[in-house]
């Protein structure tokens, strides 16, 4: 494949107070893609609240053969732009039909993630996410995945040297984009497979952990965009033969269970998950697009099963782990194993509180 031309960046001088470029992003139907628009406003907004509702075309389903609609974007976060620096801002917006406010898109799990989190306000729950994702070529191909295999130890990736930094700069950046923006970004590794790479957003309520998430997917999308690689959070094909799970680990607490007698309620959180059908999880915790989560629940690579719940300390099979230094210290929080990389986490946040606090307080 020729390589592809590039626009040579330049730099622009700016005044003090100067017109101001906002990103609006929001995700599109498929709950993992996304729609941007710049405006440019003549005033720098202090909050979210100072952003204009804007309007977009765009289709509402895949079915691209009916006319696309035009489509509210309400912005409900925004952060600075690591990109254009300065006083320029990202705004994520969610959707809503111009013609009938009180009437939901489909896709705009934002909103049921706020109604949730309403119900659960007195529990004081925090939500942490831990995105795994893979550096890819334009054939969907890990971009170290056939460098060179020999004498290579695939469970031993998560170190430093020859194999296991081919994208460290990548990951490096996008830490640091985060940071900037403002993002609570908590920590990035490399993972266990070629071209595999993590990083962790949180503790939050669950709107803004999944406002953050969202946000922090866009931002390293947008860095592989400048470097001409691409980012999937889905297993690529290739590796679907290989002792590799690409997922997207929640780790959930409440008051009573980061307070003393904390495991007693841990405990409880446990039983509720154990009683709720895996089933009714499995809709929200893995996207429809790409490999099915019944193949990545197949109790391979350290991953639990999709047949059984199993708790425990032991990270081996475990559908909730508790964290060894939790039970040591008797409260902590727990870690919900079971949702794929490219999940959409208000959903994955609305149905494990759901699960978990059910009995807790009638959702």
């Amino acid at each position: 494949m020729a390589e592809q031309k590039r626009i040579r960046p330049m730099s622009f001088p700016e005044e003090p107070d100067g017109p101001v470029m906002l990103e609006y992003v929001m995700v599109d139907f498929t709950k993992l893609n996304m729609t941007t628009r710049t405006w440019v406003e003549n005033f720098e907004p202090q909050s979210v609240e100072d952003c204009q509702i804007r309007v977009i075309s765009q289709y509402e389903t895949s079915d691209q053969s009916v006319p696309s609609v035009d489509i509210g974007m309400r912005p409900v976060f925004m952060c600075k732009d690591p990109f254009r620096q300065g006083r320029h801002k990202l705004v994520l917006c969610e959707p809503f039909y111009l013609e009938n406010d009180d009437k939901r898109f489909e896709w705009n799990t934002r909103a049921k993630c706020v109604d949730m989190q309403k119900k659960v306000n007195d529990l004081e729950p925090l939500y942490a996410f831990e995105q795994e994702y893979y550096v890819v070529d334009e054939n969907g191909i890990p971009l170290d995945m056939y460098s060179d295999t020999k004498g290579r130890d695939y469970d031993n990736e998560m170190d430093v040297g020859k194999y296991s930094a081919i994208e460290r700069d990548l990951a490096e950046t996008h830490l640091r984009a985060c940071i900037y923006a403002g993002l609570k970004i908590s920590g990035m590794n490399r993972e266990c497979h070629p071209s595999e790479w993590e990083y962790q957003v949180g503790p939050l309520s669950a709107v803004d952990v999944c406002d953050q998430v969202v946000m922090s997917r866009y931002i390293l999308r947008r860095l592989a965009e400048m470097n001409q690689i691409e980012i999937t959070f889905i297993n690529p094909e290739c590796t679907r033969d290989t002792d590799c799970r690409s997922a997207l680990h929640l780790n959930f607490s409440t008051h009573d269970m980061r307070g003393d007698n904390g495991m007693e309620h841990i405990n409880k959180i446990i039983e509720n998950l154990r009683k709720y059908p895996q089933e009714k999880l499995f809709k929200y915790y893995g996207s429809p697009v790409g490999l099915d989560i019944y193949w990545f629940l197949s109790g391979e690579c350290y991953m639990p099963v999709h047949d059984q719940f199993v708790a425990g300390t032991d990270k081996v099979l475990s559908s909730i782990r508790i964290p060894l230094k939790c039970v040591k210290e008797g409260k902590g929080y727990v870690e919900e194993r079971r949702p794929m990389s490219n999940a959409d986490p208000y959903e994955v946040c609305v149905a494990f509180t759901q699960s978990a606090l059910s009995e807790a307080n009638g959702l």
